[in-house]
Protein backbone atom coordinates (compact mmCIF):
# COMPACT_ATOMS: atom_id res chain seq x y z
CA UNK A 1 0.00 0.00 0.00
CA UNK A 2 1.20 3.33 -1.02
CA UNK A 3 -0.26 6.97 -0.60
CA UNK A 4 -0.44 8.05 -4.22
CA UNK A 5 -1.60 11.92 -3.28
CA UNK A 6 -2.62 14.29 -0.41
CA UNK A 7 -4.53 16.88 -1.35
CA UNK A 8 -6.02 19.86 0.39
CA UNK A 9 -8.33 22.97 -0.47
CA UNK A 10 -10.77 24.98 0.99
CA UNK A 11 -14.69 24.93 -0.17
CA UNK A 12 -17.37 27.51 0.05
CA UNK A 13 -20.37 26.98 -0.52
CA UNK A 14 -23.07 29.20 -3.01
CA UNK A 15 -23.98 31.49 0.09
CA UNK A 16 -23.05 35.04 -0.60
CA UNK A 17 -22.90 36.17 3.15
CA UNK A 18 -20.35 33.93 3.85
CA UNK A 19 -16.79 35.23 4.58
CA UNK A 20 -12.95 33.27 3.40
CA UNK A 21 -12.66 32.85 6.98
CA UNK A 22 -15.79 30.06 6.95
CA UNK A 23 -14.10 27.95 4.14
CA UNK A 24 -13.45 24.51 5.16
CA UNK A 25 -10.50 22.37 4.55
CA UNK A 26 -11.11 19.56 3.18
CA UNK A 27 -8.36 16.93 2.94
CA UNK A 28 -8.28 14.07 0.62
CA UNK A 29 -5.73 11.12 0.69
CA UNK A 30 -5.38 8.75 -2.16
CA UNK A 31 -4.14 5.52 -1.60
CA UNK A 32 -3.12 2.73 -4.01
CA UNK A 33 -2.14 -1.26 -3.87
CA UNK A 34 -4.90 -1.35 -0.87
CA UNK A 35 -5.15 -5.78 -0.23
CA UNK A 36 -7.23 -4.52 2.67
CA UNK A 37 -9.89 -2.18 2.79
CA UNK A 38 -10.57 -3.15 6.06
CA UNK A 39 -6.90 -2.90 7.30
CA UNK A 40 -6.70 0.64 5.68
CA UNK A 41 -9.97 1.89 7.44
CA UNK A 42 -9.06 0.56 10.61
CA UNK A 43 -5.42 2.23 10.88
CA UNK A 44 -7.55 5.48 9.97
CA UNK A 45 -10.07 5.18 12.78
CA UNK A 46 -7.12 4.18 15.06
CA UNK A 47 -4.79 7.85 13.14
CA UNK A 48 -8.15 10.34 13.02
CA UNK A 49 -10.58 8.89 16.04
CA UNK A 50 -14.06 7.61 16.08
CA UNK A 51 -15.87 8.65 12.24
CA UNK A 52 -19.01 10.81 13.80
CA UNK A 53 -17.46 11.59 17.28
CA UNK A 54 -14.01 12.82 16.55
CA UNK A 55 -14.09 13.52 12.91
CA UNK A 56 -16.44 13.13 9.90
CA UNK A 57 -13.91 11.28 7.60
CA UNK A 58 -15.52 9.53 4.56
CA UNK A 59 -14.20 6.25 2.91
CA UNK A 60 -14.35 5.11 -0.33
CA UNK A 61 -12.95 2.09 -2.38
CA UNK A 62 -12.47 0.48 -5.81
CA UNK A 63 -10.44 -2.53 -5.80
CA UNK A 64 -6.95 -1.42 -4.62
CA UNK A 65 -7.46 2.10 -4.32
CA UNK A 66 -8.87 3.86 -1.79
CA UNK A 67 -9.78 7.54 -1.70
CA UNK A 68 -10.30 9.09 2.50
CA UNK A 69 -11.99 12.85 2.76
CA UNK A 70 -12.21 14.62 6.05
CA UNK A 71 -12.78 18.45 6.56
CA UNK A 72 -12.19 17.32 10.81
CA UNK A 73 -9.50 17.75 11.84
CA UNK A 74 -8.56 20.28 10.42
CA UNK A 75 -4.44 19.53 10.14
CA UNK A 76 -2.06 21.30 8.03
CA UNK A 77 -0.62 19.27 4.98
CA UNK A 78 2.79 18.67 6.49
CA UNK A 79 0.55 17.07 10.19
CA UNK A 80 -1.64 15.27 7.58
CA UNK A 81 1.56 13.59 5.69
CA UNK A 82 3.35 12.73 9.12
CA UNK A 83 -0.22 11.26 10.39
CA UNK A 84 -0.85 8.82 7.24
CA UNK A 85 3.27 7.83 7.20
CA UNK A 86 2.48 6.74 11.16
CA UNK A 87 -0.76 4.79 10.56
CA UNK A 88 0.35 3.36 7.71
CA UNK A 89 3.78 2.15 9.03
CA UNK A 90 2.60 0.53 12.32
Amino acid sequence: MRVESIEQEYMTNSNETQTDSEAVLVTKVIFEGVSSPCILSRLMIEALGRPGKDNDMEFLNSGERCIVVWTHPQLSLEATQNLINRAICK
